[in-house]
């Protein structure tokens, strides 16, 4: 053992002067590269919260590059430069694998362009508008959440690149803007079903009647460019039995941004124009 460390540490006088030479050339270098990086940082980074921790992560990298030189200038290269290597490379693995997943995550959303800032997407149990994506992070705007209904909760939930890799990511508007809804209608059997449908109809017509055209166009191009067998795009009425009750379920499409007020303005008419025949629901 006495030997070992003898010999690991054994230095001329011209090696002791070359490698204080390396040593003060090499904590310059990354000085200089630390200070230029945390110059893009500042002036490129909006937001106090990553800007900050951008700063803190590079100074660890940093600090663990200019040790790792250090020590293949100090320590006999051929012997020690494949273990100090694997040993750093473990270390910086385990320690930060939340961020290599989180970077592996960005590298790949630009790769496959799963979804852009603009886009609804649906990420695990977190449903929302795309507002920033970082290299670290996606931020979108929350949808429903701690309110019903398709609508903004007013929250910005900051998701981690690294569920890019593991989870499931929906999106509503990548390529279309609409997608299907379905508006069910609950009337005893032995109701007017016929005059109900008929309202269904027209009011449909009325209220998402001039998106149809254009619907169907985006859907068309869907089914265009991906393998997607395109069903019926006109709005349907479908009859299905449950206990005493039948259910006329309406189904249409509808741009995703509109259907809660779409749903809602639906609903309105459909009670009015039944009250207006004497129909009960």
């Amino acid at each position: 053992m006495n030997f070992i460390f003898k010999d690991l540490f054994h230095f001329s006088a011209k090696d002791m002067s070359a490698n204080i030479i390396l040593s003060i050339i090499a904590v310059i270098v990354i000085t200089g590269l630390y200070n230029f990086i945390r110059y893009i940082i500042s002036h490129h980074i909006r937001d106090i919260v990553e800007k900050q921790y951008y700063r803190k992560f590079s100074l660890y990298i940093s600090i663990g590059i200019a040790l790792t030189l250090l020590f293949l200038i100090w320590f006999d290269p051929i012997r020690n430069t494949i273990l100090i290597i694997s040993a750093f490379g473990m270390g910086f693995v385990l320690g930060f694998k939340e961020l290599i997943m989180c970077i592996s995550g960005r590298i790949l959303l630009a790769m496959s362009q799963e979804f852009q800032i603009g886009n609804r997407i649906e990420i695990g149990n977190i449903t929302g508008d795309v507002i920033d994506i970082g290299i670290m992070s996606t931020a979108i705007a929350e949808i429903g959440g701690i309110i019903a209904g398709h609508q903004s909760s007013g929250r910005i939930i900051h998701v981690p690149n690294s569920l890019l890799l593991t989870t499931v990511i929906k999106n509503y508007t990548k390529k279309c803007d609409y997608v299907w809804d379905e508006l069910i209608v609950r009337v005893g059997v032995t109701a007017e079903h016929q005059a109900i449908e008929k309202i269904l109809y027209s009011v449909c017509e009325e209220i998402v009647g001039h998106t149809q055209e254009d619907a169907e166009k985006e859907m068309k191009r869907l089914g265009e460019e991906f393998a997607y067998k395109m069903p019926k795009l006109t709005p349907f009425v479908y009859y299905e039995m449950e206990a005493s009750e039948v259910l006329l379920t309406l189904r249409y499409l509808v741009k995703i941004r509109e259907r809660r007020n779409i749903r809602h303005a639906m609903i309105v008419r459909i009670l009015g124009e039944c009250k207006h025949m004497g129909i009960k629901l």
